[in-house]
Parts: structure tokens; C-alpha cells; sequence
């Protein structure tokens, strides 16, 4: 695409709405959110550090290091329970809703 000022090149990604700690939720699949909701109610962290590993376009070393202190907090109140059931259906919610596409352009002056 070629704009005012020389080329533009446009990246588009598809995100969630939703981001946890500063990252936009990836979208995935509706069958694999709910597994990863699933695992993240029966063992506390482990959907969100699956999240990480297959999650496209996602902050791997971070959804790995959320899922690490979701299990680690398990045993202070149940803190790391709740916020990895949280995540859970946030990733839910986030791959049942239409897609929105985050455009960032960059122009390439000649």
C-alpha cells in the first residue's frame, strides 16, 4: 500500500480486547480456550503457561511467567486459583468475540 509519504508497510494482528498485565490476550481456537480453561481450574496456572506456548503472536516469556506465579500462589488464599480460573475465562470470552485487528503502520520515507 502506498501512502502520502512514501511506502507504508501494514502489519495487522488479530488480539483480543482483553490484556492481562499489559499483553492483549491472543486469540485462539474456541475448543482449545476451553481447555485451557479447564486446566487452569484443575491445576492452577498450567492453561496460561499453554497459553504461552501456543498462543499466535502471543508474549511467550510472559504468559509462561503468569502461569508459573498462578501456581506458586496457589497456597496464599487461593489468590493463584482465582486469577488463573480469571484468566481462564477471559481467554474464553476473548476467542468467542469477533475478531478486532490491531493495525500498526510504518512508513519507509524514499
Amino acid at each position: 500500500m502506498v501512502g502520502q509519504n512514501g511506502n507504508v508497510v501494514v502489519v495487522t494482528t488479530s488480539y483480543g480486547v482483553e490484556a492481562i498485565c499489559g499483553n492483549p490476550i491472543p486469540r485462539v481456537d474456541p475448543c482449545m480456550a476451553l481447555v485451557i480453561l479447564i486446566m487452569n481450574i484443575f491445576w492452577p496456572g498450567l492453561g496460561t503457561f499453554v497459553l504461552g506456548l501456543v498462543g499466535p503472536g502471543a508474549n511467550c516469556c510472559t504468559f509462561l511467567l503468569l502461569g508459573l506465579l498462578q501456581f506458586i500462589l496457589i497456597p496464599f488464599f487461593l489468590v493463584g486459583w482465582i486469577w488463573s480460573i480469571c484468566t481462564g475465562i477471559a481467554v474464553l470470552r476473548v476467542s468467542n468475540t469477533p475478531s478486532v485487528n490491531v493495525t500498526s503502520e510504518q512508513f519507509i520515507s524514499r
